[in-house]
């Protein structure tokens, strides 16, 4: 019973993470019709980015979470959509998986050029490894206990936004129809670049919180394929119901830490395994539910592309290379 109850717990603690990075993809894809690769990019620069405040710096841990979630997760969902994504609306469904994709490589490298992948950095949980209490016998640390209390929290809080407020209905209807919210008094952009920011510090909130629980070591790679399990969680709601995202998080969760409860030890595939049930899940999900096509399926595109003159074509030429090489 000890044994369930451990691994229990440590199931709905991951699944709360991937709760909250999955919350931010929803939100995101609802007011924009893109699903942002890019997601687990942005809660790995998040985390590095606490890590540098709190660690590096020296800072407070209040007036780090403070600097990443109050300023820089909400200036790069800003940042993000203001630059690249309001341009996009109207293009191809490709064109928005290449650029997030693109998007998600660059972040990657920014991470590598100030954080150099060779340098370890961990991160402790909040009040330390060894804050804990007692449910039934079973020890949970204090900051597990965060993560699943702000997971509920994030879960009521946007359903109750999406709908009982004014402004998260008018944000379902953004991607749907813009021009009809714009006759009924709405900024569309406004509605969307608020929904960015919102999804960018659910995104660093979730590298925050996901890091100290798998071990506290900052890995590049592994927290930006964060965004293959949140994506998962995610069409568990069919990238629009929060309370099927959060159900659909939990289970993954569970099920991830339930495979390396009672899988025998002596099957070699069992981490394996683990690893790859977010990607089965999504599988599943696809072929169970294919009659439920994604809003961007059906929307056409009206891309229009233009032809450079020479000196613009020369000038971005320039910038490619100095940027490659950089």
């Amino acid at each position: 019973m000890d044994t369930f109850l451990t691994f229990t717990i440590v199931g709905l603690v991951l699944g709360s993470v991937y709760a909250i990075a999955a919350s931010g993809l929803v939100l995101t894809y609802n007011t924009s019709g893109i699903f942002n690769f890019a997601h687990g990019a942005q809660a790995m620069l998040g985390a590095f980015a606490y890590w540098q405040f709190r660690y590096g710096w020296g800072l407070p841990t209040p007036v780090a979470l403070l600097l990443v979630l109050g300023v820089l997760g909400p200036l790069m969902g800003l940042a993000l959509y203001v630059l690249i994504m309001r341009g996009m609306r109207n293009t191809a469904e490709v064109t928005k998986i290449v650029v997030t994709v693109s998007i998600l490589l660059g972040m990657l490298s920014v991470s590598h050029w100030f954080w150099h992948p060779e340098q370890a950095r961990t991160m402790t949980m909040f009040f330390g490894d060894q804050a804990k209490i007692d449910i039934f016998g079973v020890g949970i640390r204090y900051h597990e206990l965060i993560c699943i209390a702000v997971a509920v929290l994030i879960a009521i809080g946007l359903r109750v936004m999406f709908t009982r407020t004014r402004s998260g209905v008018a944000m379902r209807g953004v991607v749907d129809d813009p021009d009809l919210l714009r006759l009924n008094g709405h900024d569309p952009d406004r509605l969307a670049a608020l929904s960015w920011m919102l999804g960018s510090t659910l995104a660093v909130l979730a590298g925050i919180l996901v890091t100290p629980i798998n071990g506290g070591t900052l890995e590049a790679n592994m927290l930006t394929l964060l965004v293959i399990d949140a994506f998962a969680a995610a069409m568990f709601g069919r990238l629009r119901s929060i309370p099927r995202t959060f159900a659909g998080a939990l289970f993954l969760g569970l099920a991830a830490t339930y495979v390396l409860a009672y899988f025998p030890t002596a099957w070699t595939w069992t981490s394996n395994l683990r690893v790859s049930l977010p990607m089965i899940a999504l599988f599943v999900v696809l072929i169970v539910l294919p009659q439920d096509r994604l809003r961007g399926a059906v929307t056409r595109t009206r891309e229009r592309y233009h032809v450079p003159s020479v000196r613009k074509a020369v000038a971005w030429a320039v910038a490619l290379v100095v940027i490659v090489y950089a």
